[in-house]
């Protein structure tokens, strides 16, 4: 039985609804508050003109080639014979030839100087007379070894007498002794006397003499510095990886290989490289006008220099006085031979190699791939490499190699090329007809 004081049923309920309605009316503003802030916050829609897209990339177009290397370097002209002329007899200088100054060029035998020949000449005429009295007593010594011969078969005596001396066999060796002693003093004389007309042993250009009428001589003193003027000589030291890429020495040398050499006036010393054609980045004298002359290569030198770890080939220049544009001793010149020829070889630029030994290119999808490649040579700032489509990039003959590759690049990160002088990229769609035109960009 339920007591009096207590409340009933219906008015608990009823107290229930009254509390849940009161809590909802207060929690209506807030509820409210919290929409309009969500409604007010919330991110804006994203239009396509405002997503993320690739990187646009600098590309070059690279294509297989044949190229021949041209490995130049450099050295000095020298001619093959420097003569420091020595008078070979004494005597006072009797006339010099006004041909015989410096700079001038003087023929082999030509008559450069004259000494006083007198006391040459009495000599020889001294040698002659006595070569005369030596022939004369031959003669004698014949005649009368023949008379003794005579006698001896005249005497009806039976073979050799006992002694040389009954034939005087003796006597006539003596006389035949005497006569080319005698022989040879004349010789000698004559060849005194012949150097006193001082000439050059060869074809040369005067660089510096020393004589005078009336001035004397000693036989060793140095009368005149001449060189060679038909053949210069050029030493050209050559790394171990140039002479990689040329042919081997018996080539070189039994075919003559040719060699083309310019001239040079250059600011700083400049070190040999590997081409694949002729460079000018030397800084040249603008006073002094290129020349160049056509050599081959006559020696290939079988020792390395302790000193520079090279090893140098010879190159000659056949030149004449009549050459119109001579190779001077002491020109400094630039060597450039051609080496071996590679077929299916890309030129890519020198910047375009990772520090890993790896080029990027862009695939027919324009996502970023990579491949090791062999670097075979390098010039001007290109390298040449061999032909990456031996690593099975897809068979293209043609690529679209990153220029400046970096290091946030990775195997299939979608990129857009750019060619040099383009403003827009190139898509993957219109790669066929980007072909035609790459071939007319290079």
């Amino acid at each position: 039985m339920t007591s009096p004081n207590s409340p009933s049923p219906v008015s608990n309920s009823k107290a229930t609804r009254l509390i849940i309605s009161l809590l909802l009316i207060a929690t209506f503003p807030i509820a409210l508050f919290l929409t309009f802030e969500a409604i007010e916050n919330q991110p804006e829609p994203v239009t396509p003109s405002e997503k993320s897209i690739a990187p646009q990339i600098d590309v070059i177009s690279v294509t297989p080639s044949s190229e021949t290397v041209r490995v130049e370097v450099f050295g000095e002209a020298r001619p093959r014979y420097v003569l420091a002329m020595p008078a070979e007899v004494a005597g006072i200088v009797e006339s010099v030839s006004p041909h015989f100054k410096s700079g001038n060029h003087v023929k082999q035998s030509e008559s450069l100087a004259k000494l006083k020949d007198l006391d040459y000449r009495q000599v020889l005429a001294t040698a002659e007379q006595g070569l005369a009295q030596a022939s004369l007593e031959l003669l004698q010594a014949q005649r009368e070894a023949q008379q003794a011969q005579d006698e001896w078969q005249q005497s009806g005596q039976q073979g050799q007498p006992d002694s040389p001396l009954v034939l005087r066999e003796p006597y006539v060796a003596v006389a035949e002794a005497q006569v080319k002693q005698a022989q040879l003093a004349v010789d000698q004389a004559r060849a005194e006397l012949a150097k006193t007309n001082i000439a050059p042993h060869f074809d040369a250009w005067v660089q510096a003499t020393s004589l005078a009428p009336g001035q004397y001589v000693q036989p060793g003193e140095i009368i005149a510095t001449l060189y060679d003027t038909t053949q210069i000589e050029i030493r050209l030291p050559i790394s171990e990886s140039q002479w990689a890429l040329l042919p081997d020495r018996k080539t070189l040398i039994d075919s003559a290989w040719p060699v083309t050499l310019t001239s040079v006036g250059i600011a700083s010393t400049a070190a040999s490289s590997a081409s694949a054609g002729e460079s000018d980045s030397e800084t040249r004298d603008p006073l002094k006008p290129t020349q160049r002359w056509t050599g081959y290569v006559a020696r290939v030198e079988q020792h390395i220099e302790t000193a520079t770890r090279q090893r140098a080939l010879v190159v000659i220049v056949e030149q004449s006085e009549d050459t119109q544009r001579l190779l001077l001793p002491g020109t400094f010149v630039k060597a450039t031979l051609e080496g071996k020829r590679y077929e299916n070889v890309w030129r890519v630029p020198a910047s375009s190699l990772s520090r890993t030994g790896d080029i990027w290119f862009i695939d027919t999808d324009n996502q970023l791939q990579r491949c090791k490649v062999n670097v075979l040579f390098e010039h001007q700032g290109n390298l040449f490499v061999e032909n990456p489509a031996h690593q099975n990039i897809n068979g293209e003959a043609m690529l679209l190699v990153a220029v400046k590759p970096l290091v946030t690049y990775f195997v299939g990160q979608l990129v857009e090329p750019k060619l040099p002088g383009q403003q827009h990229s190139i898509v993957a769609s219109s790669r066929g007809q980007t072909a035609q035109l790459l071939l007319g960009v290079q």
